[in-house]
């Protein structure tokens, strides 16, 4: 991790994890996030118009001796230009909410005809100027010009701080012109017109009340990332799109809000993902790629790939239909690899659900976890609140132990969303949760009644569930609907690999392994054997260059 653009050295994961991350979060409601986000525009060559014949180059006829002397024709002033300029629009993350860039479209211009022309002979055309080579610019030149579009293919100017100082102090802030001191490169430092001004009030004028980092499009984050778009918001801070000065890349970037349970959980989270990094030597985890973390200005951020919409927002652009089975199968097996490799590291993400799954381009099976905040070692499971309501296990929900199963259930939940189009256990509150799945999956073992530590809430003294009616006056009775009803499948393989992910005891639940092994996933192609091998660190890994996507939603 950087402060101030310096790499710093973070804690071990094990010695932070007796901080404690944020206390009892509050109760999250169902509602989803529109993101990430991550989706990159590609960008298009504008068409070049076809040169009108010019009238000037046409042979005219000799005048007649009968006929009356034309009057000459003054010839029109050209018309204005009108730029037509049209949108793009473009589906997600996804993550970030993202906004498409406007293209500006071609313009024409009325050509001036002149009715009494001279024929001419037509003239050679010019060759084309020879293109200059590019040339090392002076010291001080203005690296920010040129620059504001984003285009990757522009050259980055690398300056030290004295440079910009004496070449473009008047684009900075005068807080900038000491904070510019710390830092050892400068890539890009923005334009005065795009930069919050600093006062004393909300750390020193860039954060909102809530303690966001405020966000302008232009401005620079730690002199390299120039600011594009947002990608998506959530309680932990913001995520943005920012074209990275330094390996020419689109990324995504994190800034963690400024509040220090938010600092402490996210340092967390920037420690695990360092460490699966690391241990994911070829990149085919499925884990989202963090290509580095730095302090600036007192928030946290993480640099990571920019990828594309996620599953939420794939299925709303499918208008909660459900998804293809055959794309469902190949989504799992990407879902499970990833899994799969948690598993080996004793990682628990403990906070599966669509939007926190994206897709690595438009259009494509491939995916991505993302979001590890919530997530800790299967040694250290700490919180007792995890997990977003709809994909919650039963052992969470009545405070049970908890471990690397919890994860499986929520897959299994997925799975049958991906299919259905909405959630197959949709409870208003967490006593509804467990009741949605007791009308389906009957009561849980009398053992977990006997044991979970929230047996009150949710059972009387004789261990029969509470009768509880939702807000549109539904009581739900235990076993009162079949699992193949619920999906509305046919399919006894597609039913059997659900039940089998939703089984009440963890111990008896599928593993990613024994997922990837069951018949209903055995007409998918095999992933080759370079997936399992993710144990050797690299020894030297540069920038990653990430293409630009698509974003949309928020992360």
């Amino acid at each position: 991790m950087r402060a101030f653009g310096r790499p710093i050295e973070l804690p071990s994961l094990r010695d932070r994890f007796h901080i404690g991350r944020a206390a009892q979060v509050v109760e999250k409601e169902p509602a989803r996030s529109t993101s990430i986000p991550s989706l990159s525009t590609r960008e298009r060559k504008e068409p070049s118009d076809p040169l009108p014949s010019n009238p000037r180059l046409q042979p005219t006829r000799p005048p007649d001796a009968n006929s009356k002397p034309r009057e000459s024709v003054k010839p029109k002033a050209p018309e204005s230009i009108k730029p037509d300029s049209s949108s793009s629009s473009r589906h997600t993350k996804a993550n970030v909410d993202g906004k498409a860039a406007k293209d500006d479209a071609p313009s024409k211009v009325a050509e001036t005809s002149v009715a009494t022309a001279v024929p001419r002979p037509p003239t050679e055309p010019r060759p084309p100027p020879k293109q200059q080579p590019l040339k090392d610019p002076p010291r001080g030149f203005d690296h920010n010009r040129g620059h504001n579009r984003g285009l990757e293919s522009t050259p980055t100017i690398v300056q030290s701080p004295q440079a910009v100082l004496e070449t473009a102090s008047h684009e900075l802030l005068d807080f900038e012109k000491t904070e510019i001191l710390a830092f050892d490169k400068v890539h890009y430092y923005g334009t005065l017109a795009s930069k919050t001004r600093a006062n004393a009030v909300g750390n020193d004028g860039f954060d909102d009340e809530n303690g966001d980092y405020v966000a302008n499009v232009h401005d620079h984050l730690s002199y390299r990332y120039e600011i594009v778009g947002h990608l998506g918001r959530g309680s932990f801070g913001q995520v943005l799109k920012c074209h990275d000065r330094a390996s020419r890349a689109m990324v995504a970037v994190k800034i963690v809000r400024n509040k220090q349970k938010f600092q402490e959980q996210s340092i967390v989270e920037a420690q695990l993902l360092s460490h699966m990094k690391q241990a994911d030597s070829d990149g085919k985890s499925n884990i989202i790629r963090l290509h580095e973390s730095f302090t600036f200005r007192n928030h946290l951020c993480m640099s990571f790939e920019l990828l594309s919409l996620n599953l939420y927002e794939h299925l709303r652009l499918e208008q909660f239909r459900g998804l293809p089975v055959l794309l469902i199968k190949k989504m799992a097996v990407e879902m499970l690899h990833a899994l799969s490799f948690l598993k080996t590291q004793h990682i628990v993400h403990c906070d599966l659900k669509p939007e926190n799954i994206l897709l690595k381009k438009p259009k494509s099976h491939l995916v991505a976890l993302i979001d590890f905040g919530s997530s800790c070692f299967e040694h250290a499971t700490f919180f007792t609140y995890i997990q977003s309501r709809f994909y919650r296990a039963p052992e969470v929900i009545l405070g049970l132990p908890y471990g690397h199963p919890i994860d499986m259930w929520s897959f299994g939940c997925i799975i049958g969303e991906l299919f259905t189009g909405y959630p197959i256990f949709p409870g208003e509150n967490e006593a509804e949760q467990l009741a949605c799945i007791m009308e389906v999956l009957d009561v849980p073992p009398s053992a977990m009644v006997a044991t979970c530590k929230r047996r009150k809430n949710f059972f009387d003294d004789a261990g029969d569930p509470l009768q509880l009616v939702n807000s549109r006056g539904r009581k739900r009775r235990p076993k009162s609907r079949e699992l193949r009803a619920l999906l509305k499948n046919p399919d006894g393989k597609m039913v059997d690999f659900v039940a089998r992910c939703l089984a009440w005891d963890p111990a008896v639940r599928l593993t990613p392994s024994e997922a990837l092994a069951h018949e209903w996933l055995l007409d998918v192609k095999p992933k080759p054997a370079s997936r399992t091998s993710m144990s050797k660190p690299k020894q030297k890994e540069g920038p990653e260059s990430a293409k630009e996507l698509a974003p949309v939603l928020p992360i």
